[in-house]
């Protein structure tokens, strides 16, 4: 039997070992509530500009009528650029240190050579500039959505423009999830884990996906660590991360990785060693994770920010 896998081998097997191939349900994210912590969003308030948008680079911001392909308002914000990518900003309240959102706009390209773009601003590290430049270049409509973990106060989602020229902005929603929701565990017995799992990420949008390995709780997970997948610079990575008392922190930034669906990823605990592996090859380097709140527990399971991530073969 492999080493470092709990399963059925040769021979009796301990009743606190499982099986090898571990029937898990996949996460199920749900929203906190169904409050938009953007605060005119739809841009439907406001004139010349939408009110709490918040102008950028001497950008100019003004009220059009060029409702979204869908939208149920009639009002849309226009940013012509100024000396600066950046246009406006908007801060977004209700949010805490650590919160994961889930967040959905809509833009389009009016005269821009190159795109426009939406953010998080410098607030947060997991989702960055959406896309990264050249930005959309489509002078139709268009939704990008995706999630992001809050790292610092009063973070603020932004709209750009790149190169010249100006860009149109609409419907902007950012929701906090229900973060237990986020998470699929599973009491293995035992500290020590391989944990692996086929990953195929959703077909398009912004969103992260991993394997979670010696949890301490399911319904308030506080304290475990993560293999973490994102796409949030254009880029698949592969990063691993802890939480501590709730506190996250990266203890081994993104490594690019060439993502195929369906492709393995694996998360190793042993001792205080941390390793992880994608398409059977090592991610980075093996480090050391000693947090007291972290290396007895024994849940281990899969994490999602999206119902269109989807897992097979979950082994531990």
């Amino acid at each position: 039997m492999p080493s470092g896998f709990f399963g059925v081998g040769i021979g009796p097997t301990p009743m606190t070992q499982l099986p090898r191939s571990t029937a898990l349900d996949d996460p199920v994210p749900a929203l906190a509530t169904g409050t938009n912590l953007i605060v005119n969003g739809d841009m439907e308030t406001g004139s010349p500009s939408p009110t709490n948008w918040v102008v950028q680079n001497g950008a100019t911001l003004s009220s059009e009528s060029d409702e979204r392909t869908g939208g149920s308002g009639s009002k849309c914000l226009q940013a012509v650029r100024g000396t600066g990518n950046t246009t406006a900003y908007r801060i977004v309240g209700g949010t805490s240190v650590g919160m994961w959102c889930k967040w959905s706009a809509w833009l389009k390209n009016s005269t821009s050579p190159t795109g426009v773009a939406v953010g998080f601003g410098n607030n947060t590290t997991y989702m960055g500039t959406v896309p990264p430049s050249p930005g959309v270049a489509s002078t139709d409509w268009t939704q990008l959505a995706g999630s992001v973990r809050i790292t610092n106060a009063n973070p603020a989602f932004s709209a750009s423009v790149y190169t010249s020229g100006a860009g149109r902005f609409d419907d902007v929603e950012v929701y906090a999830f229900d973060s237990a929701s986020l998470f699929s565990l599973i009491d293995s017995g035992a500290a020590d884990a391989n944990v692996s799992a086929n990953i195929t990420r959703a077909a398009s949008g912004y969103y992260q996906v991993g394997l979670i390995a010696r949890c301490d709780s399911a319904s308030n997970p506080q304290n475990f660590i993560m293999a973490l997948m994102t796409n949030a610079s254009g880029t698949h990575q592969v990063a691993i991360v802890k939480c501590v008392a709730g506190t996250y922190s990266t203890v081994q930034a993104g490594t690019n990785i060439s993502y195929s669906a369906n492709a393995k990823l694996r998360l190793i605990c042993s001792g205080n060693n941390v390793s992880v592996y994608y398409a059977g090859a090592q991610v980075g380097s093996t480090i050391t994770v000693s947090d007291a709140g972290i290396v007895s527990n024994t849940l281990h399971g899969k994490f999602s920010t999206s119902a269109d991530n989807t897992f097979s073969r979950f082994v531990i």
